[in-house]
């Protein structure tokens, strides 16, 4: 007679699917499974020569392609409502974390502030003194009461030190990229000349990272020719004149 052994109990609280487990509930391929892998794009463990994945990483990587498509959806919503605006997404140029929609004119004017960073700064310029805290956005409620505040994205950009010459850097980083597509998309097939790329080159006067040609840059450095500056930002030296700091 025979006695029926009890089954062993899993050591793992959840179970770990394989790659052709995973490509078939996902309906791909194996091969684009194990791309997204080395992308980073799925989390996985490696096992010998294959990989295993937790349900919640599967989880986690179908509502991330969720937002991306949802994402693309409203892109495209704009762009059909408002073409000549020319929508798109932009990273904010202080914090680097957070991602919106812009039109061509906030990029040509570096508006390019998330939520966060302009509540941060009305904040500041609202109470310009160190014992009026910043709300502590995690728990909802500021750091010296229990009053309830409002909720905004992205945690991260506020611990993250906020560098002047990074933030500038960015700005005439985006708005060189929006100047030298519209100026592509002017010239065609015949390409935009040489000297009127826009690239980004510093102040020689206060530093400040600046949108200019390359026509513009070369003066500068052969003919003594100022860039076009207002030597206004947070980084200029304090030692400029006062001619200077009016142009």
């Amino acid at each position: 007679m025979t006695v029926d052994q009890p089954p062993i109990p899993s050591m793992l609280p959840t179970p770990l699917y394989t790659t052709q487990e995973v490509a078939t509930e996902l309906g791909v391929e194996v091969e684009t499974v194990r791309r997204w892998v080395r992308e980073g794009r799925i989390r996985a463990m490696s096992l010998g020569r294959d990989y295993r994945f937790s349900p919640k990483s599967v989880l986690e990587f179908v509502v991330e392609r969720e937002k991306e498509a949802e994402t693309r959806r409203i892109l495209n919503q704009k762009k059909t409502q408002a073409p000549a605006a020319r929508w798109d997404y932009t990273t904010c140029v202080r914090c680097s974390e957070e991602r919106f929609l812009t039109t061509s004119s906030d990029r040509l004017t570096s508006d390019i502030l998330c939520i966060t960073c302009r509540d941060r700064e009305e904040h500041a310029r609202m109470f310009p003194y160190p014992d009026i805290p910043w709300p502590n956005r995690k728990s909802g409620k500021s750091a010296a009461s229990d009053k309830p505040v409002e909720a905004v994205p992205s945690e991260k950009s506020q611990s993250r030190p906020h560098s002047a010459l990074q933030e500038y850097a960015r700005r005439a980083e985006v708005q060189a990229r929006e100047r030298n597509e519209l100026a592509r998309e002017t010239a065609g097939s015949r390409g935009i000349p040489d000297g009127e790329i826009v690239v980004v080159h510093p102040c020689g006067i206060c530093a400040k990272p600046l949108a200019v040609t390359r026509d513009q840059v070369r003066k500068s450095l052969l003919d003594s020719v100022e860039l076009p500056c207002d030597h206004k930002w947070p980084g200029a030296p304090g030692d400029l004149s006062p001619k200077q700091r009016s142009k």
